[in-house]
């Protein structure tokens, strides 16, 4: 995957009540994580894989094991979507955080998830840099300073 420091933005808490009215809190928080080829940490390294959906196994301290699954979602080479049934939420089984794992009819629909955007925090270097806009690939020379 990405192998670097990432800034995680939470930008929308989507909730369905009994009455299937949605809520919606629109609080914007930056964190920085880094995604590892197996691993995300702090929520854990990869548990086991099917689709899309990712359980990670997070072993705590205390001897218990915290899984959850997370649905990601590559939007661009630069931005992964990951959407879950919550961080402050976490399974002692498989069974029980492979039940909580997002289908893509439910994204689609907007349903009960928390999403979450990952998106790649780089430096511009000029000397290196190029960049593709409309599938056109451009170099930066003109804008050298």
């Amino acid at each position: 995957m990405f192998n670097q420091p990432i800034p995680s933005q939470s930008l929308l808490d989507m909730a369905n009540d009994r009455n299937g009215s949605t809520s919606i809190s629109t609080q914007v928080t930056y964190s920085e994580v880094t995604i590892e080829a197996d691993a995300i940490p702090p929520w854990g390294r990869c548990h086991k894989r099917r689709g899309n959906n990712v359980i990670l196994k997070d072993t705590t301290g205390s001897g218990q094991d915290c899984m959850r699954c997370f649905h990601l979602s590559m939007k661009t080479p630069n931005i992964i979507s990951l959407h879950t049934d919550g961080l402050e939420r976490c399974y002692t089984n498989e069974e029980a955080a492979r039940a909580t794992c997002p289908l893509d009819k439910d994204i689609q629909q907007r349903k009960k998830f928390k999403e979450i955007i990952l998106f790649r925090k780089f430096e511009l270097d000029f000397e290196m840099l190029e960049f593709e806009q409309f599938g056109i690939p451009q170099s930066l020379d003109q804008f050298r300073p």
